[in-house]
């Protein structure tokens, strides 16, 4: 039996946030920048657009948050800490189990709405140009291809597959299959959850047990309240990869 961790592997940010999640009126602004960027984009989001929606008066505003930019920062480190604590609770659980949750964490119909994904994407075309938003999704990019990578070292693994490519595959596969299912009308969550499943337990060299109707696991909030959306590691791709394969599907 695997002893539980005290500490997990990496630190940094997003730990440090996970210690100081939103409250009050703070809030209440981050959660209404992530329902105007669903809503008309982040360009064209104003302190104003945040000040209203938020209850507040621009002076008001500013005593919570200096900018527009700092607001998204939060948001951002907020994010990425809510699902990243949510994965890391079953690190210490069997390996096939840790899949499992992957696949009904990433693609089980009703967890995360296709918004969020669409959300997400853009949050990857905004880091370009934004250097401390970029940093937090490096630092989120870091730790889930560690959680990866701990996860295939220990399974028996595909023949000539070593643990770090397995987890490089498994990124390049949930990115790919997040992204596609944004524009691809014909890829429904049920195909896209089987596709999933099916390589994760294929480079890990199991076979996995007959499937069983998955429990949907409803709307979760994370830290500071926020709904978590479904996080692909950018493996190899990285965010500004991801946010040109973005233009590209749309051009």
């Amino acid at each position: 039996m695997r002893k539980r961790r005290t500490k997990t592997t990496s630190e940094g940010i997003l730990f440090r946030a996970a210690a100081n999640p939103l409250r009050g009126r703070r809030g209440i602004i981050v959660n209404t920048l992530r329902y105007l960027i669903q809503e008309k984009g982040y360009a064209d989001v104003t302190i104003t657009d945040l000040a209203k929606r938020s209850g507040m008066s621009v002076s008001h505003f500013l005593y919570y948050f200096p900018s527009r930019e700092a607001v998204l920062e939060e948001l951002c480190q907020q994010m990425l800490t809510s699902f990243f604590l949510h994965v890391n609770s079953h690190r210490d659980d069997a390996p096939e189990h840790r899949m499992e949750h992957l696949v009904r964490l990433i693609f089980t119909k009703g967890t995360f709405p296709r918004s969020e994904f669409g959300f997400m994407v853009e949050i990857l075309a905004l880091s370009m140009h934004h250097p401390r938003v970029r940093k937090l999704l490096d630092e989120y990019t870091v730790w889930m291809n560690d959680y990866l990578l701990d996860l295939f070292r220990h399974v028996p693994r595909a023949p000539g597959l070593s643990a770090e490519d397995a987890a490089t595959i498994a990124a390049a596969i949930w990115g790919g299959l997040l992204h596609n299912a944004l524009f691809d009308k014909n890829l429904k969550d049920d195909r896209a959850r089987a596709l999933f499943r099916q390589m994760l337990f294929s480079l890990a060299g199991m076979n996995p047990e007959p499937r069983r109707q998955t429990r949907r696991l409803g709307s979760r909030n994370g830290a500071g309240g926020i709904p978590m959306v479904a996080i692909w590691p950018s493996s190899k791709l990285g965010a500004r990869g991801m946010a040109s394969s973005r233009h590209s599907s749309l051009s």
